[in-house]
């Protein structure tokens, strides 16, 4: 385990984090959104609404892209840290040595 795969794996889930609270952001508005639209429905009929349908559009479509984002990611992270375990995992014959070793004691 180098100290350098450790940090890009630490740096990736730095970014896997931001996209989360990034993606959690947007929704609470969406959801604010919807639910003003849920107790004045009328709303929409305004020219306020039409204004108010375009946001939402754009924060489901920014929502989408925050959602691939963190898709690419994670298989980013997931392929980081299996290259890291493949590189720290120890021989079949010194695991069989090990636990022998263990339930001598």
């Amino acid at each position: 385990m180098s100290t350098l795969e450790i940090s890009i794996i630490l740096e990736t889930s730095k970014e896997f984090d931001r996209l989360k609270k990034e993606q959690q952001h947007v929704l609470n508005k969406i959801n604010k959104i919807h639910k003003k639209l849920q107790t004045t429905p009328d709303i929409v009929e305004k020219s306020s609404g039409d204004t108010l349908l375009l946001k939402l559009r754009a924060l489901y479509v920014q929502a989408k892209e925050l959602a691939e984002s963190e898709l690419r990611v994670s298989s980013t992270l997931i392929a980081q840290l299996d290259t890291l375990l493949q590189s720290a995992t120890v021989p079949a014959g010194q695991r069989i040595k090990i636990v022998s070793r263990k339930r001598n004691q």
